[in-house]
């Protein structure tokens, strides 16, 4: 063809393209490699990338073997985001020629667009391998590598940029994100300082910069750079959204807030600033706003499992715990694996005493991480919620193979082997914690307890004496410092520990009732009678209360006021046997014996075995003169308790009643072995 005949069909093809009639250009065209390569840089010209993808797939057609006509339809596909149609295109331009270093190049920047960062590697080797001045291949192989996580290669890689241009403000800002990742803060700061005096208008590396400084907890001097971003570019989002969450690590909330406000004005659904803001205003207490913020993000993204993870723990700190764990089930519908959704699920439910649910929840989270210590600390609570303290105690165990030296742990365990009886034990690991923590209050508090049990009560008191170190405002602590002391019987300084205690909260029931009994072991028992009555001011319904005081009364010889107590207890509990007992002793001792050996029946139907039932009937018996019934009362007290001396006495006297001496004599000899004397 003529130079003239092919500038007649080029000016043509022009005009077809301009009027977008590809087809009859290509049909002009033919097969003519030239005209064809003309119709396909047109078309780029024209940012037709349609156009340009025909034109240099007929090439292809024609001759499958050109290099550049793989490359030309490469570049249209990728300028459409057919990124794995262009790496294809861009495999046969390296098969053609292995040595073509832009084809490689470009391969490498394909495959980092679909995230195939291994490979894309192993592209810009291949550049390097024939350029090794190339820098942008260097940077790519870099930017490639920190994808991968081989951030001390990427390093590597910038600084072979470096070493040959050390004003390479894009290599050094590279190789401070890689150190960054390595957490190499320091060296990473050095490298942004690099990049703002080789530009000082770089935003980027003020943003990155302070990115770093945040990493350092240098939020003063993160915060200047962020807004020395802003002086170069107001209108960064990225620098106002950054400076919301360093102004938010130095607790400045509302200013926070106000930044992220700023990001929402310019850009209303940004997940990112929905979010964070969400978490700041749950931190300011705000908790219905954060939760509105959460779900303006989910309207976003409503698969974002972080979102659905702070809703929910937003709403736990707003006492929502059933909403809490919908939030959080939504999570582990989304990440079965996410053992630290599975745990708040577990504390929601446990906050709202569905200990089985919470059971299940706390077993997924130990199942997917077993040294998550959190979930095996609270699935001991909620085993023994559900009473099954064995496989508790293995629960604070596992915590204890993960840190030898939780606390918490090693005092929960005291506790519930205190529960089940193994009070030594218990000790051993109160002890335990106080050699890790010497202030721990529940640890000296429950030592006391423990030694209390043990009858140790100068170590008891020693122990409250810590735990009121600790704590000198704890009721409980003076209230059980009392009960040793009253054991002790110093009983005047145990009616001070509960003054002490009443002082803190006049309301304690305990404390009154203490602080009663220490009074009766004083003899003062009026006094002791008035703190059952304010005890029973607070706790009317408290059959041990109305016990209590009916046995003072009995002790005061107020015996019909004790019966009227004891009425109250029955009222309560009628099936409290020592309660019929003691209103049998009262009534007998007024010379109501016949109600009093109702009452001792009473208690022998609900308790045949019980020996002072037994034993209060017969001296009613005995008083009445009914000796040979009385007779059967004692043998059958002496049958179930044969060391009860009064028993052996009561015997005799009733044995010398029916005239039978010799046995009234032997009875009265065996209660003496057992350290019964008639009080003359």
């Amino acid at each position: 063809m003529n130079m003239v005949s092919k500038n007649k069909k080029l000016k043509k093809i022009k005009k077809l393209l301009y009027n977008r009639k590809i087809n009859e250009a290509l049909q002009i065209a033919g097969e003519d490699i030239g005209l064809l390569f003309h119709i396909g840089f047109l078309a780029f010209e024209k940012e037709d990338d349609e156009m340009a993808e025909k034109a240099f797939d007929r090439i292809i057609q024609c001759n499958p073997d050109i290099a550049e006509a793989w490359e030309g339809k490469g570049f249209s596909l990728a300028n459409v985001g057919k990124y794995a149609e262009a790496v294809h295109c861009f495999d046969e331009v390296v098969k053609i020629d292995p040595d073509d270093t832009e084809g490689w190049f470009f391969r490498g920047i394909l495959l980092q667009e679909l995230d195939r960062y291994a490979e894309a590697v192993h592209c810009f080797d291949e550049v390097v391998k024939r350029e090794s001045g190339n820098a942008e291949a260097w940077y790519n192989k870099g930017v490639a590598l920190g994808n991968c996580g081989k951030h001390a290669e990427a390093v590597q890689c910038f600084d072979e940029i470096i070493k040959r241009d050390i004003h390479s403000a894009e290599a050094w800002c590279g190789k401070g994100v890689a150190l960054e990742h390595l957490g190499e803060y320091e060296e990473a700061v050095h490298c942004f300082d690099e990049v703002v005096k080789i530009d000082p208008l770089h935003t980027d590396a003020w943003i990155k910069k302070g990115v770093v400084l945040g990493d350092l907890e240098n939020h003063e001097e993160e915060i200047r750079c962020y807004d020395k971003a802003l002086e170069i570019d107001p209108e960064n989002v990225k620098a106002v959204l950054n400076k919301g969450v360093g102004l938010a690590d130095l607790k400045k909330y509302e200013e926070a807030v106000s930044c992220f406000d700023e990001v929402l004005k310019r850009i209303p659904g940004n997940i990112e600033a929905w979010l964070i803001k969400g978490v700041v205003s749950d931190a300011l207490g705000n908790h219905d706003e954060a939760v509105h913020c959460f779900d303006e993000a989910l309207k976003v993204d409503c698969d974002n499992t972080l979102i659905w993870y702070s809703k929910g723990s937003s709403l736990a700190n707003a006492g929502k715990y059933e909403e809490a764990v919908h939030c959080f089930d939504e999570v582990v519908k989304r990440e079965p694996g996410n053992a630290e959704a599975w745990y708040n699920q577990g504390i929601q439910l446990q906050e709202l005493e569905k200990y089985k649910d919470a059971l299940h929840c706390f077993d997924e989270a130990v199942r997917i991480d077993p040294h998550h210590s959190g979930a095996w600390f609270n699935r001991g609570i909620v085993l023994g919620n559900l009473g099954e303290y064995t496989e508790e105690v293995h629960c604070y165990d596992a915590v204890l193979k993960i840190d030898p030296r939780d606390t918490d742990s090693l005092f929960n365990k005291g506790v519930v082997l205190a529960s089940l009886g193994e009070v030594d034990e218990a000790v051993h690991f109160y002890d335990e914690t106080l050699k890790i923590d010497p202030s721990h209050f529940g640890a000296w508090a429950a030592k006391g307890l423990a030694l209390n049990d043990l009858e140790n009560y100068d170590e008891a008191v020693h122990c409250f004496d810590e735990a009121l170190k600790v704590d000198p405002g704890s009721a409980e602590a003076w209230s059980n410092r009392g009960i040793a002391l009253g054991h002790l019987e110093k009983y005047e300084e145990a009616v001070t520990c509960y003054d002490k205690a009443l002082e803190v909260d006049p309301d304690n029931v305990n404390a009154w009732v203490n602080r009663g009994v220490a009074l009766w072991g004083w003899g003062e028992h009026e006094e002791a009678v008035h703190c059952l009555d304010e005890a029973l001011k607070r706790e009317p319904d408290d059959a041990d209360l109305w016990f209590n005081k009916g046995v003072i009364l009995g002790d005061c010889g107020r015996n019909d006021d004790a019966v009227r107590c004891y009425d109250e207890v029955l009222k309560r509990d009628p099936g409290n046997v020592i309660a019929w007992v003691n209103r049998g002793v009262a009534l007998g001792r007024m010379g109501n014996l016949h109600r009093a050996v109702v009452c001792f029946d009473k208690a022998l139907e609900i308790d045949p075995h019980d020996v002072k039932a037994w034993y209060g009937r017969g001296v009613a018996l005995q008083d009445l003169g009914k000796y040979e019934e009385a007779l059967i009362c004692f043998d059958e007290t002496i049958q179930r308790d044969s060391d009860y001396g009064k028993a052996w006495y009561s015997k005799g006297m009733v044995l010398a009643e029916l005239g039978r001496h010799d046995e009234a004599r032997k009875c009265v000899s065996e209660a003496a072995k057992r350290g019964f004397t008639v009080r003359k």
